[in-house]
């Protein structure tokens, strides 16, 4: 993690120019939030945590955006992709943790 940040960082203002500050921020976000929601602060135990459902819905999402997203070249395009996954990763983990603590409370 600590070195993955910051080379996805690099090549997301390497090849995105002008979008790489929306890109980063958003990678940084997604990866605090699976920081800060994994049990623990281990990020392998807080993405064992995400169901099937979650992965095929991120996976739909970042290999949709392939397609939808537009851009110059399918580099672009995958290094897109690429963050998205990351970005609903950290989300993923987050809504569990939320919805585990909703129903603590609800009890």
């Amino acid at each position: 993690m600590v070195f993955l940040i910051p080379i996805t960082i690099y090549i997301l203002f390497l090849y995105l120019g002008k979008d790489a500050w929306f890109w980063a921020t958003n990678v940084g976000i997604g990866n605090l939030m699976l920081l800060f929601s994994s049990p623990n602060l281990r990020i392998a135990e807080g993405i064992r945590k995400v169901g099937y459902f979650h992965w095929m819905f991120i996976w739909f999402v970042s290999l949709a955006s392939i397609i939808f997203i537009p851009g110059d070249t399918l580099i672009i395009r995958i290094i897109r992709c690429a963050t998205i996954f990351m970005i609903f990763i950290g989300f993923s983990v987050f809504q569990i943790r939320i919805m585990k603590e909703l129903s603590k409370t609800k009890k």
